[in-house]
């Protein structure tokens, strides 16, 4: 038996014969996905992303009476004392009195339970500063 024996057979590959080569066809879902780059998933989905909740705006009212219980419990607490315990400057502190006293008590009660996203946004930090500012320049008339 020599080596041409083998090639006879036909269970190896020869250069001589023409070879044939045999082809399987798998069918497979396909998913693609926008990422960074291409993503494309062979099988099963992925699972659905979460929707993207929307964060709720702080209750900046809310916030400032808690500093001010804070620092009426006890006299002898500074603002220092009020930014270690709700990690927050002391020039916060002080912007978050000056908007609990500038504003109409009415509308310190009313914030205070608020809980309408809408209305939370309307009145951020921001907005509620520019009022207290606007109402010191005009003598307490000027909310409306």
């Amino acid at each position: 038996m020599g080596r041409s024996s083998i090639f006879r057979k036909g269970w190896l590959p020869c250069r001589d014969r023409k070879h044939n080569p045999e082809f399987a066809q798998l069918l497979v879902d396909m998913y693609r996905y926008r990422t960074r780059g291409p993503r494309i998933v062979l099988g099963e989905p992925l699972p659905p992303k979460a929707p993207h909740v929307q964060p709720m705006p702080k209750n900046i009212v809310a916030e400032a009476l808690k500093v001010q219980d804070f620092l009426f419990s006890d006299p002898s607490r500074s603002y220092r004392h009020a930014a270690e315990e709700f990690g927050i400057t002391k020039a916060r502190i002080s912007q978050l009195l000056r908007i609990l006293k500038a504003m109409p008590p009415e509308f310190v009660a009313h914030m205070a339970v608020c809980n309408e996203r809408e209305e939370l946004k309307r009145f951020s930090g921001k907005e509620l500063l520019r009022m207290a500012g606007r109402t010191k320049t005009l003598g307490m008339g000027g909310l409306q």
